[in-house]
Protein backbone atom coordinates (compact mmCIF):
# COMPACT_ATOMS: atom_id res chain seq x y z
CA UNK A 1 0.00 0.00 0.00
CA UNK A 2 2.83 2.17 0.69
CA UNK A 3 4.16 1.44 -2.14
CA UNK A 4 0.99 2.33 -3.94
CA UNK A 5 0.91 5.89 -2.12
CA UNK A 6 4.68 6.28 -2.98
CA UNK A 7 4.15 5.76 -7.01
CA UNK A 8 1.26 8.00 -6.94
CA UNK A 9 2.66 10.78 -5.02
CA UNK A 10 5.89 10.54 -7.36
CA UNK A 11 3.53 10.83 -10.34
CA UNK A 12 2.00 14.10 -9.02
CA UNK A 13 4.72 16.76 -10.65
CA UNK A 14 5.51 19.67 -8.57
CA UNK A 15 7.26 21.81 -10.29
CA UNK A 16 10.88 20.54 -11.52
CA UNK A 17 12.59 19.10 -8.52
CA UNK A 18 9.55 19.68 -6.45
CA UNK A 19 8.09 16.68 -4.43
CA UNK A 20 5.65 15.33 -1.98
CA UNK A 21 5.89 12.93 1.21
CA UNK A 22 3.61 11.27 4.00
CA UNK A 23 3.98 11.15 7.00
CA UNK A 24 2.61 9.46 10.29
CA UNK A 25 0.62 11.06 13.25
CA UNK A 26 3.87 10.18 15.25
CA UNK A 27 6.25 12.25 12.72
CA UNK A 28 7.74 8.44 10.77
CA UNK A 29 8.45 9.00 7.37
CA UNK A 30 5.69 6.61 5.34
CA UNK A 31 6.76 7.54 2.06
CA UNK A 32 9.76 9.74 0.85
CA UNK A 33 12.47 10.38 -2.36
CA UNK A 34 15.32 8.94 0.03
CA UNK A 35 14.70 4.96 0.40
CA UNK A 36 16.51 4.64 3.96
CA UNK A 37 14.03 7.55 5.16
CA UNK A 38 11.07 5.83 4.81
CA UNK A 39 9.49 3.66 8.12
CA UNK A 40 13.27 5.09 9.44
CA UNK A 41 13.46 8.23 10.20
CA UNK A 42 11.38 10.58 12.29
CA UNK A 43 10.55 14.35 11.25
CA UNK A 44 11.70 15.75 14.76
CA UNK A 45 14.98 13.99 14.25
CA UNK A 46 15.25 15.58 10.84
CA UNK A 47 13.92 18.91 12.77
CA UNK A 48 16.57 18.59 14.99
CA UNK A 49 19.57 18.43 12.32
CA UNK A 50 22.25 20.69 13.49
CA UNK A 51 21.40 22.14 9.75
CA UNK A 52 18.08 23.61 10.74
CA UNK A 53 17.29 25.30 13.45
CA UNK A 54 15.28 23.63 15.68
CA UNK A 55 12.10 25.46 17.01
CA UNK A 56 9.76 22.69 19.43
CA UNK A 57 6.14 25.05 18.85
CA UNK A 58 7.02 25.76 15.27
CA UNK A 59 7.27 21.44 14.98
CA UNK A 60 4.17 21.11 17.20
CA UNK A 61 2.18 23.30 14.95
CA UNK A 62 3.42 21.37 11.89
CA UNK A 63 2.62 18.17 12.86
CA UNK A 64 -1.13 19.24 13.37
CA UNK A 65 -0.73 20.56 10.29
CA UNK A 66 -1.96 23.89 11.77
CA UNK A 67 1.11 26.03 10.27
CA UNK A 68 1.61 27.73 7.37
CA UNK A 69 4.34 27.75 4.97
CA UNK A 70 8.13 27.17 6.11
CA UNK A 71 11.41 27.51 4.83
CA UNK A 72 13.57 24.21 5.67
CA UNK A 73 16.41 22.44 3.99
CA UNK A 74 15.47 19.06 3.03
CA UNK A 75 17.60 16.26 2.33
CA UNK A 76 16.36 14.94 -0.78
CA UNK A 77 17.40 18.36 -2.13
CA UNK A 78 21.28 18.81 -0.60
CA UNK A 79 20.13 20.74 1.73
CA UNK A 80 19.29 23.70 -0.80
CA UNK A 81 16.90 26.44 0.66
CA UNK A 82 13.37 25.20 -0.20
CA UNK A 83 9.42 25.64 0.98
CA UNK A 84 7.50 23.23 2.34
CA UNK A 85 3.57 23.41 3.33
CA UNK A 86 2.49 20.25 5.24
CA UNK A 87 -1.66 19.46 4.58
CA UNK A 88 -3.77 16.89 7.56
CA UNK A 89 -5.54 13.98 6.33
CA UNK A 90 -8.32 14.42 8.45
CA UNK A 91 -9.14 10.28 8.21
CA UNK A 92 -6.18 9.09 9.57
CA UNK A 93 -4.38 12.09 11.30
CA UNK A 94 -1.22 11.62 8.39
CA UNK A 95 0.55 14.60 6.82
CA UNK A 96 0.79 15.03 3.40
CA UNK A 97 3.95 17.20 2.80
CA UNK A 98 5.13 18.74 -0.46
CA UNK A 99 8.53 20.59 -0.90
CA UNK A 100 9.67 22.98 -3.53
CA UNK A 101 13.17 24.52 -3.93
CA UNK A 102 13.51 28.32 -3.89
CA UNK A 103 15.34 28.54 -6.97
CA UNK A 104 12.48 26.76 -9.14
CA UNK A 105 9.68 28.77 -6.83
CA UNK A 106 11.22 32.20 -7.78
CA UNK A 107 12.71 31.20 -10.97
CA UNK A 108 10.55 33.84 -13.27
CA UNK A 109 10.82 36.29 -10.91
CA UNK A 110 14.75 35.71 -10.41
CA UNK A 111 14.50 35.77 -14.62
CA UNK A 112 12.71 39.13 -14.79
CA UNK A 113 15.07 41.00 -12.32
CA UNK A 114 18.08 40.26 -14.27
CA UNK A 115 16.06 41.39 -17.23
CA UNK A 116 14.78 44.66 -16.04
CA UNK A 117 18.44 44.91 -14.11
CA UNK A 118 20.01 44.29 -18.02
CA UNK A 119 17.60 46.92 -19.30
CA UNK A 120 18.38 49.72 -16.22
CA UNK A 121 21.97 49.16 -17.23
CA UNK A 122 21.32 49.47 -21.02
CA UNK A 123 19.29 52.22 -20.63
CA UNK A 124 21.79 54.01 -18.17
CA UNK A 125 24.44 53.36 -20.62
CA UNK A 126 22.44 55.05 -23.58
CA UNK A 127 21.72 57.97 -20.81
CA UNK A 128 25.57 58.07 -20.37
CA UNK A 129 26.55 57.97 -23.93
CA UNK A 130 23.42 60.30 -24.64
CA UNK A 131 24.64 62.78 -22.23
CA UNK A 132 28.10 62.84 -23.57
CA UNK A 133 27.12 63.42 -27.52
CA UNK A 134 25.14 66.09 -26.11
CA UNK A 135 27.26 67.89 -23.92
CA UNK A 136 30.29 67.49 -27.12
CA UNK A 137 27.65 69.41 -29.33
CA UNK A 138 25.74 71.55 -27.24
CA UNK A 139 29.19 74.13 -27.21
CA UNK A 140 28.78 74.23 -31.34
CA UNK A 141 25.19 75.80 -30.98
CA UNK A 142 26.05 77.84 -27.93
CA UNK A 143 28.74 79.22 -29.85
CA UNK A 144 26.73 80.44 -32.82
CA UNK A 145 24.07 81.96 -30.47
CA UNK A 146 26.73 83.86 -28.65
CA UNK A 147 27.74 85.49 -32.36
CA UNK A 148 24.13 85.99 -34.00
CA UNK A 149 23.36 88.16 -30.82
CA UNK A 150 26.52 89.61 -31.00
CA UNK A 151 25.92 90.85 -34.23
CA UNK A 152 22.57 91.46 -33.25
CA UNK A 153 23.27 93.63 -30.41
CA UNK A 154 26.21 95.39 -32.18
CA UNK A 155 25.78 99.01 -34.15
CA UNK A 156 28.27 97.75 -36.66
CA UNK A 157 28.93 95.11 -38.51
CA UNK A 158 32.89 94.76 -38.34
CA UNK A 159 32.94 95.23 -34.51
CA UNK A 160 34.32 91.59 -33.03
CA UNK A 161 33.37 90.01 -30.04
CA UNK A 162 35.11 90.86 -27.07
CA UNK A 163 35.92 87.53 -25.65
CA UNK A 164 36.20 83.72 -27.33
CA UNK A 165 34.56 82.76 -24.46
CA UNK A 166 30.87 82.11 -25.18
CA UNK A 167 29.76 82.54 -21.71
CA UNK A 168 31.11 86.10 -21.06
CA UNK A 169 30.20 86.72 -25.18
CA UNK A 170 26.86 85.98 -24.36
CA UNK A 171 26.44 88.36 -21.28
CA UNK A 172 28.24 91.18 -22.86
CA UNK A 173 25.77 90.85 -25.84
CA UNK A 174 22.98 91.04 -23.50
CA UNK A 175 24.29 93.64 -21.50
CA UNK A 176 24.14 95.96 -25.00
CA UNK A 177 20.95 95.13 -25.66
CA UNK A 178 19.40 95.98 -22.31
CA UNK A 179 21.20 99.25 -23.22
CA UNK A 180 19.20 99.59 -26.42
CA UNK A 181 16.08 98.70 -24.69
CA UNK A 182 16.56 101.19 -22.17
CA UNK A 183 16.97 103.81 -24.93
CA UNK A 184 13.98 102.54 -26.50
CA UNK A 185 11.41 102.08 -23.63
CA UNK A 186 12.29 106.18 -23.22
CA UNK A 187 11.72 106.99 -26.71
CA UNK A 188 8.05 105.09 -26.84
CA UNK A 189 7.61 107.01 -23.75
CA UNK A 190 8.18 110.31 -25.03
CA UNK A 191 6.44 109.07 -28.24
CA UNK A 192 3.62 108.34 -25.87
CA UNK A 193 3.65 111.76 -23.88
CA UNK A 194 3.36 113.76 -27.60
CA UNK A 195 0.61 111.24 -28.74
CA UNK A 196 -1.18 112.57 -25.33
CA UNK A 197 -0.52 115.93 -26.15
CA UNK A 198 -2.25 115.42 -30.11
CA UNK A 199 -5.05 113.26 -28.54
CA UNK A 200 -5.76 115.80 -26.72
CA UNK A 201 -5.24 118.27 -29.39
CA UNK A 202 -7.25 116.00 -31.55
CA UNK A 203 -10.45 115.82 -28.88
CA UNK A 204 -10.68 119.89 -28.56
CA UNK A 205 -10.64 120.16 -32.83
CA UNK A 206 -13.50 117.68 -32.93
CA UNK A 207 -15.14 119.45 -30.19
CA UNK A 208 -14.90 122.61 -31.96
CA UNK A 209 -16.15 121.13 -35.29
CA UNK A 210 -18.60 119.84 -33.66
CA UNK A 211 -19.82 123.35 -32.67
CA UNK A 212 -19.61 124.59 -36.03
CA UNK A 213 -22.31 121.61 -37.23
CA UNK A 214 -25.67 121.55 -35.58
CA UNK A 215 -25.64 118.40 -33.08
CA UNK A 216 -27.07 115.07 -33.21
CA UNK A 217 -30.70 115.54 -32.59
CA UNK A 218 -33.96 116.15 -33.45
CA UNK A 219 -34.63 119.66 -34.54
CA UNK A 220 -38.48 121.93 -35.07
CA UNK A 221 -38.12 124.93 -37.30
CA UNK A 222 -40.59 127.23 -35.74
CA UNK A 223 -43.51 128.51 -37.79
CA UNK A 224 -43.05 126.00 -40.62
CA UNK A 225 -44.26 122.33 -39.78
CA UNK A 226 -40.64 120.90 -40.93
CA UNK A 227 -39.13 118.67 -38.51
CA UNK A 228 -35.09 117.81 -38.71
CA UNK A 229 -33.26 114.57 -37.49
CA UNK A 230 -29.27 114.35 -37.98
CA UNK A 231 -26.81 111.99 -37.08
CA UNK A 232 -22.86 112.72 -37.01
CA UNK A 233 -20.31 110.00 -36.37
CA UNK A 234 -16.88 110.79 -37.95
CA UNK A 235 -15.15 107.64 -38.54
CA UNK A 236 -11.82 109.95 -36.22
CA UNK A 237 -11.63 112.29 -33.93
CA UNK A 238 -12.61 115.22 -36.86
CA UNK A 239 -13.41 114.67 -40.25
CA UNK A 240 -14.56 116.55 -43.73
CA UNK A 241 -17.82 115.92 -43.65
CA UNK A 242 -20.38 118.85 -43.44
CA UNK A 243 -24.21 119.14 -42.77
CA UNK A 244 -26.12 122.67 -41.93
CA UNK A 245 -29.53 124.38 -41.67
CA UNK A 246 -30.63 127.52 -41.26
CA UNK A 247 -33.71 129.77 -41.86
CA UNK A 248 -32.49 132.25 -44.56
CA UNK A 249 -35.73 134.59 -43.78
CA UNK A 250 -39.33 133.79 -42.57
CA UNK A 251 -39.97 132.10 -45.85
CA UNK A 252 -36.79 129.88 -46.79
CA UNK A 253 -35.27 127.49 -45.31
CA UNK A 254 -31.08 126.50 -46.13
CA UNK A 255 -30.27 123.05 -46.22
CA UNK A 256 -27.04 121.63 -47.15
CA UNK A 257 -24.73 118.73 -47.09
CA UNK A 258 -20.86 118.26 -48.15
CA UNK A 259 -17.80 115.57 -48.18
CA UNK A 260 -14.39 117.13 -48.12
CA UNK A 261 -11.37 114.76 -49.87
CA UNK A 262 -9.28 113.69 -47.75
CA UNK A 263 -9.57 113.65 -43.62
CA UNK A 264 -7.99 114.73 -40.55
CA UNK A 265 -7.74 117.35 -39.68
CA UNK A 266 -6.78 119.60 -42.73
CA UNK A 267 -10.20 118.68 -44.04
CA UNK A 268 -11.82 119.59 -41.09
CA UNK A 269 -10.12 122.73 -41.45
CA UNK A 270 -11.11 122.98 -44.83
CA UNK A 271 -15.09 122.49 -43.73
CA UNK A 272 -14.79 125.31 -41.22
CA UNK A 273 -13.48 127.61 -43.75
CA UNK A 274 -16.57 126.34 -46.00
CA UNK A 275 -19.33 126.45 -43.28
CA UNK A 276 -18.33 129.99 -42.97
CA UNK A 277 -18.61 130.76 -46.59
CA UNK A 278 -22.04 128.97 -47.13
CA UNK A 279 -23.51 131.35 -43.99
CA UNK A 280 -22.25 134.37 -45.40
CA UNK A 281 -23.06 133.70 -49.29
CA UNK A 282 -26.44 132.48 -48.29
CA UNK A 283 -28.69 135.77 -48.50
CA UNK A 284 -28.28 135.68 -52.63
CA UNK A 285 -31.37 134.34 -54.49
CA UNK A 286 -30.62 131.09 -55.59
CA UNK A 287 -28.97 127.81 -55.12
CA UNK A 288 -26.66 127.99 -57.81
CA UNK A 289 -25.58 131.46 -56.98
CA UNK A 290 -24.71 131.02 -53.28
CA UNK A 291 -22.76 127.60 -54.66
CA UNK A 292 -20.97 130.06 -57.33
CA UNK A 293 -19.55 132.43 -55.11
CA UNK A 294 -18.52 129.80 -51.86
CA UNK A 295 -16.82 127.89 -55.08
CA UNK A 296 -14.99 131.21 -56.04
CA UNK A 297 -14.07 131.86 -52.38
CA UNK A 298 -12.63 128.18 -51.66
CA UNK A 299 -10.26 128.27 -55.22
CA UNK A 300 -8.16 131.41 -53.17
CA UNK A 301 -4.86 130.02 -51.96
CA UNK A 302 -6.02 126.40 -52.46
CA UNK A 303 -2.68 125.17 -52.54
CA UNK A 304 -3.35 121.73 -51.57
CA UNK A 305 -5.88 120.75 -53.91
CA UNK A 306 -9.02 120.29 -51.63
CA UNK A 307 -12.58 119.92 -52.99
CA UNK A 308 -15.63 119.95 -51.72
CA UNK A 309 -18.92 117.84 -52.81
CA UNK A 310 -21.55 120.05 -51.46
CA UNK A 311 -25.88 119.41 -51.87
CA UNK A 312 -27.45 123.44 -51.79
CA UNK A 313 -30.63 123.50 -51.44
CA UNK A 314 -33.34 126.17 -50.54
CA UNK A 315 -36.92 125.11 -49.34
CA UNK A 316 -39.45 127.77 -49.89
CA UNK A 317 -42.13 127.18 -47.20
CA UNK A 318 -44.62 129.43 -48.30
CA UNK A 319 -44.74 128.44 -52.36
CA UNK A 320 -43.91 124.77 -51.32
CA UNK A 321 -40.99 124.59 -53.69
CA UNK A 322 -36.85 123.25 -53.57
CA UNK A 323 -34.53 125.08 -55.88
CA UNK A 324 -31.58 122.66 -55.15
CA UNK A 325 -27.94 122.64 -56.48
CA UNK A 326 -26.01 119.02 -56.93
CA UNK A 327 -22.10 119.84 -56.91
CA UNK A 328 -20.62 116.64 -57.62
CA UNK A 329 -22.49 114.83 -53.94
CA UNK A 330 -24.71 112.03 -53.84
CA UNK A 331 -27.68 112.02 -55.32
CA UNK A 332 -30.76 113.33 -52.21
CA UNK A 333 -33.77 111.21 -51.64
CA UNK A 334 -37.09 112.09 -51.39
CA UNK A 335 -39.98 110.19 -49.94
CA UNK A 336 -43.41 110.86 -50.73
CA UNK A 337 -46.58 110.54 -48.18
CA UNK A 338 -47.26 107.12 -50.47
CA UNK A 339 -44.03 106.23 -49.95
CA UNK A 340 -43.20 106.40 -53.30
CA UNK A 341 -38.92 106.91 -53.47
CA UNK A 342 -37.51 109.81 -55.79
CA UNK A 343 -34.13 110.14 -56.20
CA UNK A 344 -32.79 113.86 -57.09
CA UNK A 345 -29.63 112.91 -58.96
CA UNK A 346 -29.50 115.73 -60.82
CA UNK A 347 -26.03 117.06 -61.33
CA UNK A 348 -25.29 120.64 -61.55
CA UNK A 349 -21.27 121.07 -61.46
CA UNK A 350 -18.16 119.69 -60.30
CA UNK A 351 -16.99 119.50 -56.78
CA UNK A 352 -16.07 123.02 -55.40
CA UNK A 353 -12.21 124.42 -55.17
CA UNK A 354 -11.02 123.07 -58.45
CA UNK A 355 -12.27 125.70 -61.23
CA UNK A 356 -12.38 129.21 -59.54
CA UNK A 357 -14.70 130.18 -63.26
CA UNK A 358 -17.18 127.44 -63.37
CA UNK A 359 -20.68 128.28 -63.51
CA UNK A 360 -23.02 126.19 -61.84
CA UNK A 361 -27.33 125.25 -62.65
CA UNK A 362 -29.80 124.24 -60.28
CA UNK A 363 -33.00 122.84 -60.33
CA UNK A 364 -36.50 123.16 -58.93
CA UNK A 365 -39.14 120.84 -57.55
CA UNK A 366 -42.74 121.16 -55.81
CA UNK A 367 -42.27 119.48 -52.12
CA UNK A 368 -45.50 118.78 -50.45
CA UNK A 369 -47.07 118.19 -47.12
CA UNK A 370 -45.93 114.84 -45.20
CA UNK A 371 -42.79 114.17 -48.00
CA UNK A 372 -39.29 112.85 -46.34
CA UNK A 373 -36.35 114.35 -47.80
CA UNK A 374 -32.85 112.32 -46.90
CA UNK A 375 -28.87 113.69 -47.40
CA UNK A 376 -26.27 112.00 -46.66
Amino acid sequence: SLNNFKNKIEESKIWTKGYGFLVSPRGNYMTYPMRQFELNRNIYTVFGDKRVVRDSSLVSKFMKGESGPMIVYPPALGYKKAWTMPTRIHENGWLFVFNVPFSELYHDIYSMLVTMTIAILLVVIAIFFLVFSISRKVMAPLTRISKELHYFSIEFLDQKPDSQNETVALQKSLERLRERYEKHRQYEEEITRRGSRILSDLKLASEIQQSIIPPTGNYFVPNSGISVHTVFKPARYVSGDLYDFFMIDDKRLLITMGDVSGGGIPAALFIGVAHTYIRSNALFDTAKDIVSQINKQLCKNNSNQFFLTLFLGILDIGKGTLNFCNAGHSPTILFAGNGHLRELNDQHGLPLGLYPEKEYNDSVIPVHSGECMILY
